[in-house]
């Protein structure tokens, strides 16, 4: 971490960047450092478990679905990493279960179509980026209808973590719509 935050800083006075930029740097810097943690380890995490091709499906499709769907982020870097690991668990957990997750993948789908993108109160987003968001979200709702009902059941894994996401992330975008609900009041 000390070595990121020299680079950091080198950056900062090379480019001789304002107090705002200077922010946003350390901001993305901490960012790609979180993810690249939380990747990692899961990565790891899915070779000791024998699910490594489901993990890189699970993490791009996640990934997508919370970038353009929002939702729930906890306060705490360590906190963020915490949930992180849990939700990957709570994932390999149900992909070795072998259950058929259709039924929660459709209604997730239909949820998610209902009231994403959820826009977090530290990040609003102008009408032209919601739209933008609400199109890629769609776009991928649309691949995940298409994959998770056409596959054959050989595919079942995958169709599984497609399936987990979708409920991941209807969940995480519930709770901010909950949320928000209670600090409006």
């Amino acid at each position: 971490m000390e070595i990121m935050e020299k680079y950091t800083d080198a950056l900062i006075l090379h480019y001789h960047l304002n107090r705002q930029d200077a922010l946003l740097l350390r901001h993305g810097v901490n960012i790609i450092l979180l993810d690249g943690t939380e990747i990692l380890c899961a990565l790891l995490l899915s070779f000791i478990f024998d699910s490594t091709r489901e993990t890189v499906l699970y993490i791009v499709w996640f990934s997508n679905l919370r970038v353009h769907g929002g939702g729930y982020h906890t306060k705490t870097p360590v906190s963020c990493f915490i949930s992180y690991l849990i939700l990957f668990l709570l994932f390999v957990f149900l992909i070795h279960t072998k259950l058929n997750l259709l039924l929660p993948g459709l209604l997730s789908v239909m949820l998610i179509w209902l009231i994403a993108p959820v826009e977090h109160p530290l990040n609003p987003l102008t009408r032209k980026e919601y739209r933008l968001n609400q199109l890629k979200l769609q776009i991928q709702l649309t691949a995940s209808l298409f994959l998770i009902t056409v596959l054959p059941n050989q595919y079942r894994n995958y169709t599984n973590t497609i399936c987990i996401t979708l409920l991941f992330s209807v969940i995480l975008e519930y709770i901010l719509v909950v949320y928000k609900r209670g600090t409006q009041q």
